[in-house]
């Protein structure tokens, strides 16, 4: 990481711990409270000041921080920060798709650009997208509101520790929640009778279950690795990543594969499944879902969209199924349930007041 542009300016790190050490090895392990407050040695323009480490990040955080700010009255969303991390697109590049084990080790990772011949049955893992490391910062000065990402641990920026979100909308395995593409396992309500008709439910993600259920579903898979269901923090990351990649809070926008005049990423991952008509879908198969999990798996880790084309029971309708880096409609098709937060909304005779 460049911390500066000029020349002449060099950060060094004084060994100030060295005193009553006889080697490197002798100094204490850096965690990153000791880290920040280590020394540093700034020379710039042949004057030597010293400072925290916290100090330079501070100076120069905005060079390893990329992220948008929105207008509060407006919702126009401008990009902040380093521009060739905009482009480059560091954390969201290390997204990958993988194959994880109920351990919570990954056996495997996925190929880049198409995961079709890989076997995601659930035989060789649960198909997953690990998220990496990172950190974030949010704020509102002046009437915007900011969305900082960076790889680094700047100050007062919050740890997003990696970890795995399902590819797909999520399947039931007997008892199991599962992330796989595997026509053996019903999903919807579990109507059997369908089985062999334009209605099957196989292969397709479970629906009609509450949320206790599904979060029970999951601790099935291991009793000392802890699944869940989509966790409220996990999803509000991953849709803070979106929203920095296009630079736009519409992820609804059209697919555009090409960069800006700038090199930025534009457009958005399309309309998603949202052109269903509800009494149509009623009357086709009782708003179960439809879309079998894996249909998009031809992308791999890329983003972008395909094509579906509804079974002529519905009628002729040509819908779209979307997918960011991997994971499978992350809006659209069936209503999701997420975990971690609960909303309380009181009438205005009980207070009017909502948590």
């Amino acid at each position: 990481m460049a911390l500066t542009t000029q020349e002449e300016d060099k950060v060094r790190l004084l060994l100030a711990a060295m005193d009553g050490a006889k080697s490197i090895g002798d100094l204490p392990v850096a965690d990153s409270a000791t880290l920040l407050t280590a020394l540093v040695e700034v020379v710039q323009g042949g004057v030597s000041k010293q400072a925290t480490v916290e100090d330079v990040m501070d100076l120069f955080g905005e060079k390893a921080a990329y992220g948008i700010k929105i207008n509060i009255s407006t919702g126009v969303v401008t990009r902040v920060g380093n521009a060739t991390l905009h482009r480059t697109l560091p954390i969201q590049n290390r997204m990958k798709g993988c194959l994880l084990s109920d351990a919570g080790a990954v056996n495997s990772y996925l190929p880049a650009n198409s995961w079709t011949g890989a076997d995601r049955t659930g035989a060789s893992g649960q198909v997953m997208v690990e998220v990496p490391r990172h950190y974030f910062k949010c704020w509102i000065d002046g009437g915007y509101a900011y969305i900082m990402i960076s790889e680094y641990e700047l100050p007062d920026y919050k740890l997003i520790p990696k970890h795995y979100v399902g590819a797909y909308q999520a399947a039931l395995d007997g008892t199991k929640l599962c992330s796989v593409a595997n026509p053996a396992f019903r999903g919807g309500n579990n109507t059997s009778a369908w089985d062999e008709t334009y209605r099957s439910l196989l292969g397709m993600p479970r629906t009609n279950m509450y949320r206790y259920d599904y979060k029970n579903a999951a601790r099935a898979r291991s009793a000392t690795t802890e699944w869940n269901v989509w966790m409220y923090n996990s999803y509000v990351a991953l849709t803070w990543l979106m929203c920095i990649e296009y630079g736009s809070l519409n992820m609804q926008l059209p697919v555009n594969a090409s960069l800006d005049s700038n090199g930025y990423k534009q457009g958005g991952l399309g309309a998603g499944v949202s052109n269903i008509d509800y009494t149509t879908w009623n009357t086709y198969n009782n708003v179960n879902p439809f879309i079998p999990c894996g249909y998009s798996d031809g992308l791999g880790n890329r983003s972008g969209e395909v094509a579906f084309e509804m079974p002529s029971q519905y009628g002729e309708l040509t819908t779209y199924v979307n997918r960011y880096r991997g994971v499978e409609l992350p809006f659209g098709h069936i209503s999701q349930w997420i975990d971690g937060i609960n909303i309380e909304v009181k009438k205005d005779g009980d207070g009017g007041t909502s948590k």
